[in-house]
């Protein structure tokens, strides 16, 4: 396998390829602009509720042009595991849009979240929500996954991929990152190969902790940032 030592992707190569397929049912990818193609990833946390990343949205618009397409996310895709072929995804289109009231694009970026409700409930062998954590719950290992650029070319990935990553919170190079803070961002890296992480196109997607006393996935649900899960219940309920 071939790296790409300038680090931030989940590189190309069978290592980073969700084994087997369908093995991570919460995560969804998210299609923009009526097109087909996943540009950014999300989890369901409900049977009709998918969260992301804001900007996700936001870019999706801004970069679109004047065309009356120029919609943002328009369905996501449960199921999917490799885009090239009809392997189980279910494609369902988006209904609302809930925005955090609080983000605002190069102003105010944090918090970085949306949820997506959908216009009819998930039935989809391959799909299953993830369960959220307590507030600011935070944990060792995480993996993180998606269907972003694999290499330095930023070609994107037709197989969802995932990598895992320990959170390194403490380290000294985690600050040189001009916004992080420790209580609201997850500062993550493989210790195997710091070239392994995710990229973009991985936007939005999530970032799990599997559980094994429960045979479950709790999930910090967007990828660096531990959100605000009263606003979560407030646009849920």
């Amino acid at each position: 396998m071939a790296l790409d030592k300038t680090g931030g992707r989940i590189l190309g190569g069978n290592i980073t390829i969700v084994k087997p397929p369908h093995s991570q049912p919460w995560v969804i990818g998210i299609a923009y602009n009526y097109e087909d193609r996943i540009e950014c990833g999300g989890t369901l946390i409900t049977k009709r509720h998918v969260i992301s990343a804001a900007h996700c949205e936001v870019d999706s618009i801004t970069f679109c042009g004047t065309s009356s397409r120029c919609v943002g996310a328009t369905n996501v895709v449960v199921g999917e595991h490799d885009q090239r072929i009809e392997d189980g995804q279910q494609k369902v289109q988006i209904e609302k849009k809930n925005m955090h009231p609080e983000y605002r694009r190069y102003d105010n970026n944090d918090p970085d979240m949306i949820i997506y409700e959908l216009k009819e409930d998930i039935n989809n062998k391959f799909a299953k929500p993830a369960n959220l954590p307590k507030e600011n719950q935070g944990f060792g290992l995480y993996t993180v996954s998606g269907w972003g650029s694999m290499n330095k070319a930023r070609d994107k990935s037709d197989v969802l991929r995932s990598v895992e990553l320990a959170d390194i919170g403490s380290d000294s190079s985690c600050f040189q990152i001009d916004f992080f803070t420790p209580s609201k961002y997850i500062c993550g890296e493989n210790q195997k190969n710091i070239g392994l992480g995710p990229c973009g196109g991985d936007s939005g997607g999530t970032l799990t902790h599997k559980d094994l006393s429960l045979h479950m996935c709790d999930c910090i649900l967007v990828i660096f940032l531990i959100i605000d899960l009263f606003t979560i219940i407030d646009i849920l309920s």
